[in-house]
């Protein structure tokens, strides 16, 4: 069957549970400093971390995107890039929501798994009947800067710190929600079996005991 996509230009919107990214982010260069050396009792709590970051990426101008802790995504599909003080509603949800439905979304969490590699090698024109991977290579490349390996399994953020950053992502955590159901949809192949589950975004109190699941803490 010959190729449809030549020619035309693909969108690729790439998407992680909204929480992930933030407590990623605080690992990577928020604990301590991006491309300093990690020293005992220098550490910033993640809570103070937070709070500073709130007070200074209600909008995006003039800092790093990743680094914005509410909202990112419902803001960047939306447009909002300037206006600090905007409160954001499920106006701007919607028409994230339907970015969405025009762009072609991938959830973090699905990246390695052969029903994506099957769903991009059919969109992009690769094989992936032999061995259901991604015919990507990987090379060997040098640590990133961040201190994301420093991260013990068993850390979790305190209650409280929690539950302001869940609220501060209300509007992200259903829009991930919205994405993954798209994206089970678009990429759903019986022959591979179901796709794993993603992280919960009902509450912050269902989201914790997953982590506390996944560190295989009791």
């Amino acid at each position: 069957m010959a190729c449809q996509r030549l020619g035309n230009c693909l969108s690729l919107t790439i998407l992680r549970h909204p929480i992930d990214r933030v407590l990623s982010r605080y690992w990577y260069e928020g604990r301590w400093g991006l491309f300093k050396k990690a020293e005992a009792g220098q550490e910033l709590p993640f809570g103070d971390w937070l709070r500073q970051k709130r007070e200074v990426h209600n909008g995006h101008r003039d800092f790093r995107l990743w680094s914005v802790t509410s909202e990112l995504y419902t803001k960047t599909l939306s447009g909002v890039v300037v206006d600090k003080n905007l409160e954001i509603s499920f106006v701007h949800m919607v028409t994230a929501q339907e970015w969405l439905d025009e762009a072609y979304p991938i959830i973090t969490e699905w990246l390695s798994t052969p029903h994506m590699a099957r769903a991009l090698g059919k969109r992009l024109c690769f094989a992936t009947e032999s061995n259901d991977k991604p015919p990507i290579h990987a090379p060997r490349r040098r640590a990133a800067g961040g201190h994301t390996s420093r991260r013990p399994a068993s850390w979790l953020p305190d209650v409280e710190d929690l539950e302001l950053l869940w609220n501060d992502n209300t509007h992200d955590l259903q829009l991930y929600a919205y994405a993954t159901k798209l994206v089970s949809e678009r990429i759903a192949d019986a022959s591979l079996g179901p796709l794993p589950p993603t992280p919960p975004t009902t509450s912050a109190a269902a989201y914790r005991a997953w982590l506390v699941a996944r560190a295989g803490m009791t």
